[in-house]
């Protein structure tokens, strides 16, 4: 066939391997899918949250005071009311209630939350009790869910670890650590202004106006910033202060009975992963200079 003849067997054998590859990315995707929806985690207790009830069709079995599990739907979805003709969004607040399968209501309560752990792939279940009747076929119900407060550090746990845990294992030491790693990780994120990876640590230190000697910008902005202990005395039982300079200037000195000083004087001498600046206003309605210092794990 000659050189035409190597042309197309050439062509023919990358298509092939294209072909193959394309297969291969199809069936990894489908394990993912199925590994997701195997995950369910149910949450049941005594706190009580309020559930807007739209269509009454799908509980039309449900008797004054049954108990019952509804799924949490946290796709995006428009409900009307068939009682009012009222709207609900969830694109933009909450998450829809559905009943074997069959939406009947939304509710606001832990929205956010609801998304973040479906979006670990977990299929949500929550208990609800209908209390009575709002209207003829509209039933009132309300959620039975554990304390939002247990929800968040299971969560928190989670992400931490970045793996799966049991609801039941949220108050292990690991678990608890890690939880408090995830919350410490999600203030520095929001104090900086930037989603900060897993397993940083960090603080802030606070410096007044009329002491600040660093850039004056509106907004967050990054700023260079060192620290070094600074040596005691001869014979001190004192713990060495933590000298923080900001683009080269000294900008605090930070004695142990700051609350921010633990944090500081652990990573003294350490390079930060980031750090940045913000004017605030103190508690005494004086502007302040909040500066965040941002390192990595250990």
């Amino acid at each position: 066939m000659g050189l035409f003849g190597d042309i197309a067997r050439a062509a023919a054998n990358a298509a092939l391997s294209t072909a193959k590859d394309m297969i291969g990315d199809a069936a990894a995707a489908k394990i993912g899918q199925q590994v997701g929806v195997g995950k369910s985690i149910s949450f049941r207790g005594e706190c009580e949250r309020t559930v807007y009830v739209y269509y009454g069709e799908p509980l039309r079995k449900i008797r004054k005071g049954d108990v019952f599990d509804a799924e949490v739907v946290t796709k995006p979805m428009r409900l009307r009311s068939e009682l009012t003709g009222g709207v609900w969004d969830t694109t933009d607040n909450g998450f829809a209630l559905a009943y074997k399968g069959k939406v009947f209501g939304a509710a606001s309560a832990l929205g956010n939350t609801f998304k973040d752990i479906t979006e670990l792939g977990y299929r949500i279940t929550v208990s609800c009790r209908m209390t009575g009747w709002y209207a003829k076929g509209i039933p009132t119900v309300v959620m039975m869910i554990d304390e939002p407060e247990e929800i968040f550090a299971w969560l928190d746990a989670c992400k931490g670890l970045g793996r799966d845990v049991s609801f039941e294992e949220r108050h292990s030491p690991e678990c608890e650590s890690a939880a408090l790693s995830e919350r410490t990780r999600l203030e520095l994120s929001k104090a900086c202004g930037r989603e900060l990876p897993v397993g940083v640590d960090g603080d802030c230190v606070y410096i007044e106006d009329d002491k600040w000697t660093g850039m004056r910008k509106s907004g967050v902005f990054p700023v260079e910033v060192s620290t070094e202990l600074i040596p005691t005395p001869r014979g001190s039982t004192a713990k060495p202060h933590v000298a923080v300079f900001v683009d080269g200037a000294m900008a605090a000195d930070v004695s142990a009975r700051c609350v921010h000083y633990k944090t500081l004087a652990e990573h003294a001498g350490e390079r930060p992963y980031f750090a940045c600046c913000q004017k605030r206003e103190g508690h005494d309605g004086f502007p302040i200079w909040r500066v965040t210092v941002v390192y990595l794990g250990r």
